[in-house]
């Protein structure tokens, strides 16, 4: 009885945190991104990339939701233009804006919202470095991505690292 009791206070303290542990960011957080001070388009073209939860208060809530130690991958195309970062649009929901910056030291910001069609509102903010590899355009990326899920009563976060390079400066794989 008193395992079951301990079991149960660990399951309510988990999700009690998934409810409240919203990280803080929010939609102003990626509308007020400014542009860097970068010129040229080091950015643009399609990065494939590899990413790792490191922290999570979502985990075990909702199988959707992202748990410590998931692992995935992904392919983003991005466009730059001087100091701005864009992206091309993809299967979030139907509210969905991306505002990203660009420095010439090869770091960058960028964020975005969505109101996903599960009732979920998304946001993202992810910070990092890019840099070029040799000739041919190879490029690299490190970052660390902040999320938050936001539904009814569900409030919580996750940190998550990214790694990757650019598999093509034109925007296909």
């Amino acid at each position: 009885m008193r395992a079951i009791l301990i079991v149960s206070a660990a399951f309510g303290l988990m999700a009690c945190d998934a409810l409240t542990g919203g990280n803080g960011i929010s939609q102003d957080d990626v509308k007020n991104i400014e542009p860097g001070d970068a010129v040229g388009v080091i950015f643009t073209g399609t990065w494939n990339l590899e990413t790792e939860v490191t922290e999570s208060t979502c985990g075990g809530l909702l199988a959707l939701l992202p748990g410590t130690g998931d692992k995935g991958e992904d392919s983003i195309t991005f466009a730059q233009s001087g100091g701005s970062l864009t992206r091309v649009f993809d299967e979030l929901g139907d509210i969905y804006e991306f505002n990203g910056s660009v420095n010439q030291d090869g770091t960058f910001t960028y964020g975005q919202y969505a109101n996903l069609s599960d009732g979920i509102a998304y946001v993202e903010l992810v910070d990092g470095r890019v840099e070029l590899n040799g000739e041919g355009g190879k490029a690299t990326m490190t970052g660390t991505r902040q999320e938050r899920y936001q539904t009814g009563i569900i409030d919580c976060s996750a940190t998550v690292s990214i790694t990757g390079e650019r598999g093509s400066i034109t925007g296909g794989e």
